[in-house]
C-alpha cells in the first residue's frame, strides 16, 4: 500500500494479507479507536451516524466487533455527506472513493465504509463503546430474521467447497505420484522430480494472489495467464518469435531506493517493471543470487549492476550442471497440489534450460 490515493486490487489484496498476518483480532483496537474518533466528529457536527450491513449485525448480536470483517460499515445522510468528509480529513482520515453511493475511507491500515441515505424511516438506536448509534428497524428485523438460514447455507457450502476441493487435490496428487511412480507419497517428504513431472507442474495455483501482487512478471512469462503448465510455457517459448517478443516487452525495474520491508509483499517492488521472473529463464542459474531478504542490503551498498537487470545476471558466473544438481539436492523447491509454491526462480531457470535443449537436470521438491 504504497500510495492510498490510487487503491487498486494489489492495495485490496496487500491489506487484507497485512492483517492476516498481523492477526484479525488485533484490528479491534484499532477499529474501536477510529469508530470512537468517527463518532466524536459526528457528534461535534450534529451528524447522525447508523450501523450497516454486517458491522450492525455483528454490534447487535454479539455487542462487538467482528474481528474477520474486511471494513466497517455505517451510513449517514447524504446531505451530511460534505460536511463529515471534510472534517474527517482534518483528523488524517483519507478518502480513498467517493460516489453518490457510498466513500471508502482509510486511516490506520483500517478500511472504513460509509454509505449515503436520502430518507430516514423507522430508525433505532444502540450504545456501543459509550456512543449512541443509530439503525434502521426494517434492516434489523431482516438481519434478525433470516441468521439462522444464512448461516446454514453459508456452513452448507463452506463444506461442500471444502469437500470438492479435497477431492480435486486428491485426484491432482495421485497423478502427480504416478509420474514419480510412486505407490505412496507421504505429504511433507522430499523427493525428486522426473522431466514429466516437471513438465506437469503449474507455475502457480489458480486461485493464488500471486496473479494479483506479481501479475506483470507472470504475464509475460504466460502469455498474459494462458499457458499456466510448465510443459505449455517451454513449447510456446521453443517459438523463437515468441521468445524474441517476450524480450521487447521486458520493463526492468530501476531498484535505486530500499523499499518497505517485508520486499516479497511490497507493491512498488512488484508493480514497477516485469523482469524478475523472465529474467531467471533467460539467463538461468547463476552463483550468488541475491535474495530478497538481502535486496535491500544490496540496494544500499552499491546496486551496480541494477539488482536483477540483465545486466545483474550476465555479471554473475554461471552454475555448472553439477552444482545446479547439487544446489536442489541442498535446497528443495515446495510443490503444493501440483502447483509451484516456493522455489519459482529455479523453476523459471529451468524452463530456460529446456527452451534452449538442455538437458533437464532433477529437482527435488517437498510435496504437499
Amino acid at each position: 500500500m504504497t500510495d492510498i490515493n490510487k487503491w487498486d486490487k494489489i492495495d485490496n489484496f496487500l491489506y487484507y494479507d497485512y492483517w492476516h498476518r498481523k492477526g484479525h483480532e488485533n484490528s479491534v483496537v484499532v477499529r474501536q479507536k477510529l469508530l470512537k474518533d468517527l463518532l466524536e466528529i459526528s457528534k461535534n457536527n450534529h451528524i447522525e451516524v447508523y450501523l450497516s450491513y454486517r458491522t450492525l449485525e455483528s454490534i447487535l448480536i454479539n455487542k462487538t466487533i467482528n474481528p474477520s470483517e474486511r471494513l466497517d460499515n455505517l451510513s449517514i445522510r447524504i446531505k451530511d455527506k460534505n460536511l463529515l468528509l471534510s472534517e474527517l480529513q482534518k483528523f488524517k482520515f483519507t478518502i480513498i472513493e467517493n460516489n453518490n453511493k457510498y466513500c471508502l475511507l482509510f486511516k490506520d491500515k483500517r478500511l472504513i465504509k460509509i454509505n449515503f441515505f436520502s430518507k430516514i424511516l423507522f430508525k433505532n438506536n444502540i450504545e456501543f463503546l459509550g456512543y449512541k448509534f443509530y439503525f434502521f428497524k426494517r434492516e434489523a428485523i431482516i438481519i434478525k430474521s433470516t441468521r439462522k438460514i444464512r448461516m446454514f447455507y453459508t456452513k452448507t457450502f463452506n463444506k461442500l467447497k471444502y469437500l470438492f476441493n479435497k477431492y480435486k487435490n486428491f485426484i491432482i496428487f495421485s497423478q502427480l505420484a504416478n509420474r514419480l511412480d510412486a505407490n505412496e507419497i507421504n505429504r511433507g517428504e522430499v523427493y525428486p522430480l522426473n522431466k514429466s513431472a516437471f513438465l506437469n507442474l503449474r507455475i502457480e495455483p489458480k486461485l493464488s494472489p500471486n496473479w494479483i501482487m506479481r501479475r506483470k512478471h507472470l504475464d509475460i512469462v504466460s502469455n498474459n495467464r494462458k499457458y499456466t503448465k510448465v510443459k505449455d510455457i517451454v513449447k510456446y517459448f521453443k517459438n523463437k518469435e515468441n521468445l524474441e517478443n517476450a524480450k521487447k516487452q521486458i520493463n526492468e525495474t530501476i531498484n535505486f531506493n530500499k523499499y518497505d520491508e517485508p520486499i516479497s509483499h511490497n507493491k512498488l517492488f512488484w508493480n514497477s517493471g516485469n523482469n524478475y521472473f523472465i529474467n531467471n529463464l533467460l539467463y538461468g542459474f547463476r552463483k550468488n543470487v541475491t535474495s530478497y531478504t538481502d535486496a535491500n542490503n544490496y540496494i544500499s551498498s552499491q546496486n551496480k549492476p541494477n539488482l536483477y537487470s540483465k545486466e545483474y545476471y550476465e555479471s554473475l558466473e554461471k552454475m555448472s550442471d553439477i552444482e545446479v544438481k547439487n544446489f536442489f539436492m541442498e535446497n528443495p523447491i515446495e510443490v503444493t497440489n501440483n502447483c509451484v509454491t516456493s522455489g519459482k526462480h529455479r523453476m523459471y531457470a529451468m524452463i530456460g534450460k529446456l527452451i534452449n535443449d538442455e538437458n533437464y537436470i532433477t529437482i527435488y521438491a517437498y510435496i504437499y
